[in-house]
């Protein structure tokens, strides 16, 4: 099979960063969604690729400081830990990389509903990219027969309440201007050179994806996903909303 040669020479090459932003869960989809036949010549080196990427961010995760051991690079790398430490199936990965999705949930996200990015950020943009990666990562433990969708922080903030909070923004009930307040200066000059989605309002379209996976968790959503009328493609293949 194609993609099986494909993922095969990409694994001979390919090393491992460890930048959230370098690095996506595509490869990991698309080795889940091939036929056994297609994994078997590759399993082995896959195994082995999925287990260093879940270890080397299950190891990295606490010594990250600054603005980015708390923010939506930090969801990313939680998602990462959390996608290839199942992919690997060992017990112990899966378990350091589910306390980094709860200390992730602790320092994200706020009991009003709101996230940390929001807060320094003023765009819901932001907030997509906190809660897209949560949910992945959530939807991916339900696949292996655990709820951390439903597991309880301190502080009362949780993943449910932050996807409420988001949910009227995607339904275009309410709306809001990006960046008008943010913190962080990259975004103005982001603004002043013209790139698309640092001014005017949120688009729900791009809130496409992220409830598109919490319907799979939450049927509350499943009315939101189907009115947005997008998501991944691979995941209506494996798991088509009722």
């Amino acid at each position: 099979m194609a993609a099986s040669r494909i993922i095969a020479a990409w694994l001979d090459i390919y090393q491992p960063d460890f930048n959230p932003i370098d690095e996506t869960d595509a490869l990991l989809e698309a080795y889940d969604l091939l036929p056994d036949d297609a994994k078997a010549p590759i399993s082995v080196a896959f195994g082995n690729f999925v287990r260093n990427l879940a270890k080397g961010y299950v190891d990295r995760m606490p010594g990250v400081h600054g603005g980015t051991a708390t923010n939506n690079w930090q969801s990313h790398r939680v998602k990462l830990a959390t996608l290839s430490a199942y992919e690997s199936g060992d017990a112990a990965l899966i378990k350091r990389a589910r306390q980094a999705f709860v200390k992730q949930l602790e320092d994200n996200l706020l009991p009003n509903g709101e996230v940390l990015d929001f807060e320094q950020r003023d765009a819901i943009h932001y907030v997509v990219y906190d809660l897209e990666p949560l949910i992945t990562a959530a939807l991916a433990a339900k696949m292996h027969g655990e709820d951390w969708y439903a597991l309880a922080i301190r502080s009362g903030a949780s993943l449910r309440k932050s996807l409420d909070w988001l949910a009227p923004f995607a339904d275009g009930s309410k709306v809001h201007q990006e960046f008008l307040r943010s913190r962080v200066r990259f975004d103005y000059e982001r603004r002043d050179a013209g790139v698309a989605g640092f001014s005017g309002e949120f688009d729900p379209k791009n809130a496409r994806n992220v409830f598109a996976l919490a319907a799979r968790v939450d049927t509350r959503y499943v009315t939101l996903a189907q009115r947005l009328r997008a998501g991944p493609t691979w995941l209506d293949v494996v798991w088509p909303l009722s």
